[in-house]
């Protein structure tokens, strides 16, 4: 109770400095405030009564955009709680309308939206209309930041009811045929395609007219012309001499292929030929476009179907390991060795062969991704202690070394040593990493080795590094051998910023309490309010 009131005075007094001020001083540190509304506790009594009496009483009409955003954020926060079905809540909502006739920051109407997507469910959905109509008239605006777009995107994907549904998808839609603004476009693209089943077919012919007449646009379009006509043929809709962009038409065949379910087997047999010369472009088929296309077609396609893919995309296979990984999570990692797959396997047998000695190490990289992704070309690596031990480039070290994990009945005799050598020598987290996972997998066998690795593992730059040596102190202390001196060195680290918490664990020691957080934030606020009161406000 006594923190609890500590923290409302200190509410009290942030909100009282907030409350004289239009926008913050560029000084001040914006995730003061985001580690406040992520650490208070509304749960607690007090904190929670405080910020609903504050939002309550606040003067939407004449308060400072600062202490308005504030609330909005705190009251958001109040709002998420399970039992937050208050009555008084919709009320609060219908009396914060008033902030959209306003001129405000966007990071006021940014919030209030925030506030409206989760407290949507706590109010009628036919009064939510004021808001409704706001959010479709002022949608065409260029003024709308991105974010704020974003919120009202949001929440009108949220609306339900007949009537106000045909008016958004309406509205959407003619918007749509007829903005010049990229951010429009996607924007609206993103609410009709979440009601894209109230679409008339005239307003999706006018659709697909405006995606084929114009340029390169986001992604979320060519998502809404695959959803609302799937049934496009080459002959047809897809017929070049119907599109302005030919990346615009590729791009629209990657989304139908990605949604294959809905065609049938002769349409995407008819695809084929088309997604073959997309497939060379990377200015029209990126990596995870394809990852996507190939986890979806594949399952389609016969084995000598899916050769004449990789075929014709074989240079691409090259450039990252995701394209062939997408194939072995379907098919399995010894899909190459089907016959129909002979020259597919042997060509990137050779070029593999030569990548690995590539002066690029990017180039080395993807060959040892591939190499652990598909077992039959790890044979092609060569020999890969010494690519762990001198290679320049500490992704290639660490590629190396999971290879030869992933291949560890291969090489039990070198692996425990060569990983204690990584851990021990190795001036990069990456191959460090991939080191301690090995050990601790096999930690009853290379017991030993994991004592010896500690006093350097347990200081390691890597995060996840000391995590795993301290999981595996907890076996050390257990063995009469290592106990005294894993002990004593635990000791060490006990008061640690980062680990001492789990370190105390392990040892069995009670968890220290630590002061209340929101205390120190809004400490912090005060003070740096304080001092940069007179600063250059932030145009936010």
């Amino acid at each position: 109770m006594v923190a609890s009131c500590v923290v409302v005075d200190q509410l009290k007094q942030v909100i009282g400095r907030f409350a004289t001020i239009e926008e913050l001083p560029h000084s001040f540190d914006d995730t003061l405030v985001d580690g406040l509304i992520g650490n208070i506790n509304m749960s607690d009594p007090p904190v929670s009564e405080f910020v609903k009496e504050s939002f309550q009483s606040l003067d939407f009409e004449s308060s400072a955009s600062m202490v308005v955003s504030l609330l909005l954020r705190l009251y958001e926060k109040y709002c998420q709680r399970p039992a937050s079905h208050d009555a008084g809540i919709a009320d609060q909502l219908a009396r914060a309308e008033v902030l959209l006739e306003q001129s405000r920051p966007a990071k006021v109407l940014s919030d209030l939206f925030t506030v409206y997507t989760t407290c949507h469910r706590l109010r009628q959905q036919g009064e939510w209309e004021n808001v409704i109509f706001w959010c479709v008239s002022h949608f065409p605006s260029d003024e709308l930041t991105l974010f704020l777009r974003r919120k009202i995107e949001d929440f009108l994907c949220m609306t339900e009811g007949e009537d106000v549904e045909s008016l958004i998808v309406s509205s959407m839609s003619d918007l749509f045929c007829c903005t010049d603004s990229a951010h429009v476009l996607n924007g609206t693209a993103r609410i009709l395609l979440h009601f894209a089943g109230r679409l008339s077919t005239h307003e999706i012919q006018l659709i697909v007219e405006t995606v084929q007449t114009g340029g390169v646009v986001g992604d979320v379009v060519y998502q809404l012309v695959a959803t609302v006509r799937p049934d496009m043929t080459l002959m047809d809709d897809l017929n070049p001499s119907k599109w302005n962009n030919e990346t615009a038409r590729c791009q629209t065949i990657i989304k139908l292929t990605q949604l294959s379910s809905n065609n049938s087997f002769q349409e995407l047999q008819s695809y084929l030929p088309g997604i073959c010369r997309i497939l060379m472009d990377r200015r029209r088929a990126p990596l995870s476009d394809l990852q996507e296309m190939l986890t979806k077609l594949q399952p389609r396609l016969s084995v000598a179907e899916l050769a004449t893919v990789l075929d014709s995309l074989f240079p691409r296979l090259l450039e990252s390991p995701c394209l062939l990984e997408a194939i072995c999570k379907a098919r399995g990692p010894d899909f190459l060795n089907d016959p129909s797959m002979a020259n597919i396997r042997d060509r990137l047998a050779v070029e593999i062969t030569k990548a690995i000695s590539h002066s690029d190490w990017e180039v080395r990289d993807t060959a040892l991704e591939i190499g652990a992704a598909v077992p039959c070309f790890r044979p092609m690596l060569g020999p890969l202690p010494p690519l762990v031990r001198f290679d320049p480039s500490p992704y290639v070290r660490a590629a190396a070394l999971r290879c030869m994990v992933l291949d560890e009945k291969y090489h039990q005799d070198e692996l425990p040593q060569l990983c204690e050598n990584v851990v021990m020598l190795d001036a990069d987290a990456e191959p460090r990493l991939v080191a301690v996972q090995y050990l601790h997998k096999t930690l009853a066998a290379n017991i030993r080795h994991v004592f010896r690795i500690l006093p350097k593992a347990i200081e390691d730059t890597d995060d996840e590094v000391r995590r795993l040596m301290i999981e595996m102190c907890s076996t050390l202390l257990v063995v009469e051998e290592f106990a005294e001196e894993t002990e004593k060195e635990l000791q060490e680290w006990t008061e640690d910023s980062e680990i001492g918490a789990a370190v105390r664990a392990v040892l069995g020691e009670p968890p220290v309490e630590h002061a209340d957080p929101v205390e120190h934030i809004l400490t912090d606020m005060m003070n740096a309010l304080r001092i940069h009161f007179e600063d250059t406000i932030d145009c936010y």
